[in-house]
């Protein structure tokens, strides 16, 4: 009764601005620091994977496939010591492409967030740098026979430097795990949705497709994951699970749980329709 009486008493004694007012159960819903869509984290995450997606069919269809070879990065398996600098060193141009390709979009879009730009772009260095590190490791062939793949890894080695190491606090404002992860969804279902229309081209053109577009894309959105995963094991403290039970429970009752599983479960699903694109 007293929740409709201040109800009321809000309409009798509000100003005549023609505006009809808010009643204060509603009011207290609202939340306090609402930002317009085009300085929330969603909105540029999905702007960047879209973006990213249309440029790579853009650049296929007018034959730009340079530059789609450019920015894929693949590692070749290697066993020893020995051979990692034959497998790494042909991707060192492609890598500072693809550092130049992430900075950029990323950088626009924490600007525009309110993200402090010159902590974000120090933090995202050596973040990348961790990135390729284990990306490397992951290109190891018993790694690769294990099916420990990337972004799973990423997770692994993060909790553990993230449980271990203390962290400075400029490295802490570019570990912006959502931002890295949602970018990574938005492409990988820009590819599931590409999935059935490549299957509609002539053959040789869907195969010429699926090498140059599809794979840049693909490896886009497994570096957008392996970021995300990175970012999120270093910003997770293992002891905050401690308030759950133990196991699988407890990592699903944690928010930062929640998204590595659902995170790790898409990137898993993808891989039968990487083969199909």
């Amino acid at each position: 009764m007293s929740q409709h009486a201040s109800t009321l008493d809000a309409v009798l004694t509000a100003p005549a601005t023609g505006k009809r007012p808010v009643p204060a159960h509603r009011a207290r819903r609202s939340p306090q620091g609402h930002r317009p869509w085009h300085r929330q984290e969603n909105t540029w995450a999905i702007l960047i994977g879209l973006g990213l997606a249309l440029a790579a069919n853009l650049l296929f269809l007018i034959d730009g496939n340079h530059v789609l070879h450019a920015v894929t990065v693949r590692f070749a398996p290697w066993e020893t010591l020995a051979q990692l600098p034959s497998a790494l060193g042909p991707a060192l141009p492609s890598l500072i492409y693809l550092y130049a390709l992430l900075l950029i979009p990323l950088s626009i879009g924490a600007a525009r967030i309110g993200i402090p730009l010159r902590d974000f772009s120090k933090g995202l260095l050596p973040l990348f740098v961790l990135a390729v590190t284990i990306t490397a490791l992951s290109s190891h062939s018993a790694l690769q026979a294990a099916r420990l793949d990337t972004p799973l890894l990423a997770l692994v080695i993060g909790l553990l430097l993230g449980n271990s190491l203390p962290l400075p606090a400029w490295l802490q404002t570019a570990l912006r795990s959502g931002y890295y992860l949602k970018t990574g969804l938005v492409l990988m279902a820009a590819l599931w949705l590409m999935t059935p229309l490549v299957a509609l081209l002539p053959a040789a053109e869907g195969a010429l497709y699926r090498a140059d577009a599809g794979t840049a894309l693909a490896a886009l959105r497994d570096w957008f994951f392996t970021l995300g995963l990175l970012a999120l094991g270093l910003n997770t403290r293992i002891a905050a699970f401690g308030a759950a039970r133990a196991g699988t429970d407890a990592l699903l009752r944690h928010a930062a749980g929640r998204t590595a599983v659902i995170v790790l479960l898409g990137y898993y699903l993808a891989q039968p329709l990487d083969r199909l694109l």
